[in-house]
């Protein structure tokens, strides 16, 4: 190794004069304290301190990239912005040392820091001016540097359109755009913004262009989703942006662009879930015309959202996001058998379960359960007769009973009774009657005292039933 000059040179005995090393290449296992006395042998020790504060960091952060994650990047904060910069150097006399060493390829080394990349940007701009040789395109590139704010952003984008007439030029204003964006990450409106406008970008940069930038829209990502000011709006825009990506990628040919891009919204689209206990996606819907993504959202739903509102006893939201976004959700065999399963064990088992669904408030899940023409009887049989007869309140369920003789005793019965009540439906004690508001517990409200006008009733709602079906 040859230190003169502030090089780093390999030496073999094949080789006397030897070879220049750009950069260490250092193990995914170097430790903050391992980075941290390297730098310190080259800045205080090599003497490098005194005009190559810059190619120090050089050595140590150039090839970092191919352990670019997220937890790579809090240690690489660690030890570079915490304690190399703010605590052996202070961050003064680094911006001071970095405006005086620094050069574009400077911005590049430090470009997830826009706390150090913003100066940089301003004072190259500076000397730029002043010999008036700044173009658009190349002050465009200087944006993507800054710390975005509301003031800046509009000058980016003003910039980033009046420069989009040359087609090369677009590409690179689109991996711009990305990295403006990543360095707003004290300003979650911004990417916010950023993201929704995502979702109606054009069909090629979504196929073309997003692939081979994914990292980089990750990176995004997880700063919004773990950001302090993060909403339930930030996880409904990443969601919708996710949808967007299944769908407009479902008839791509590139088999291989069209996996990448799904397993990548699969994944944004789970980490929201991860983030909350539910969420009503103001999207537009996944249609049937849409069959693979419909399966990978039944898939994120069954997998990540419904096993998690089933064990919180979260039945209001289980109820509201059946039919969101998901168009005849109930034809997907995944959640079809999620629901069954839910009455036919998890309800059933569950005294907490009971005491929390209200058949008259989560009627949504009953009629659900019950739209495969098929298995309707059988299932109306299941909720009566296996679970209890305090379903019967619900009117889906009277309509489908008075089709059936094996219940015309009881209907009959129940008319003759002017003042029928939840209580004179079963003699024992039951969580499922208990849970009802009270007004539900009144079943005049449901027709039954006039049995030719609720006959009369069901036959036409059995009509529009058989039509939907």
């Amino acid at each position: 190794m040859n230190l003169k000059f502030s090089q780093i040179k390999y030496i073999t005995r094949w080789i006397s004069e030897g070879y220049d090393i750009g950069s260490f290449s250092l193990p995914r296992s170097f430790s903050i304290e391992n980075y941290l006395r390297l730098f310190l042998a080259l800045y205080d020790r090599c003497k490098w301190s005194s005009n190559n504060t810059i190619r120090t960091f050089k050595y140590l952060l150039e090839n970092r990239h191919q352990h670019q994650n997220l937890f790579p990047l809090n240690k690489e904060e660690k030890w570079l912005i915490d304690l190399a910069i703010s605590k052996d150097i202070e961050k003064e006399l680094f911006i001071e040392k970095l405006l005086k060493e620094g050069n574009e390829d400077s911005r590049r080394l430090f470009e997830m820091y826009s706390q150090l990349t913003t100066p940089l940007s301003l004072h190259l701009i500076s000397q730029y001016e002043r010999h008036g040789i700044i173009q658009d395109k190349q002050h465009l590139s200087f944006f993507r540097y800054q710390l975005m704010t509301e003031k800046i952003f509009p000058l980016f984008l003003s910039l980033f359109k009046k420069t989009g007439s040359d087609v090369n030029q677009r590409q690179l204003n689109d991996s711009f755009f990305f990295q403006c964006a990543l360095s707003t990450n004290e300003q979650i409106i911004i990417i916010e913004y950023f993201l929704s406008q995502l979702s109606s970008s054009n069909i090629r940069f979504t196929l073309e262009i997003l692939p081979y930038n994914i990292h980089s829209i990750i990176s995004i990502i997880d700063i919004v989703i773990y950001h302090l000011q993060q909403s339930t709006n930030t996880l409904q825009i990443i969601i919708s942006y996710g949808i967007y990506l299944l769908q407009s990628t479902e008839h791509h040919p590139n088999k291989q662009q069209r996996e990448i891009i799904q397993r990548f919204a699969t994944n944004i689209i789970k980490q929201c879930y991860g983030k909350s206990n539910s969420l009503t996606i103001h999207t537009s819907s996944i249609g049937e015309s849409y069959p693979e993504t419909r399966l990978i959202f039944a898939y994120i739903l069954i997998s990540d959202l419904y096993p998690k509102l089933v064990s919180k006893s979260i039945l209001d939201e289980l109820n509201n996001s059946l039919n969101s976004p998901i168009v005849k959700a109930w034809r997907l065999p995944q959640i079809d058998s999620f629901i069954n399963s839910f009455f036919t064990k998890s309800l059933c088992s569950s005294t907490k379960l009971q005491s929390s669904f209200k058949s008259n408030i989560h009627s949504s899940i009953i009629s659900f359960y019950l739209k495969q023409k098929s298995t309707r009887f059988e299932r109306v049989n299941q909720l009566i007769n296996n679970i209890h007869r305090i379903f019967f309140i619900d009117q889906y369920i009277q309509r489908i009973v008075l089709r059936s003789q094996q219940y015309r005793q009881f209907i009959d019965h129940l008319i003759q009774d002017k003042s029928l009540t939840v209580d004179k439906l079963s003699n024992e004690e039951c969580k499922l009657a208990v849970a009802l508001t009270p007004e539900a517990k009144n079943l005049k409200q449901f027709g039954l005292n006039n049995m030719s006008d609720f006959r009369t009733s069901v036959n036409n709602h059995f009509i529009e039933i058989n039509e939907q079906s």
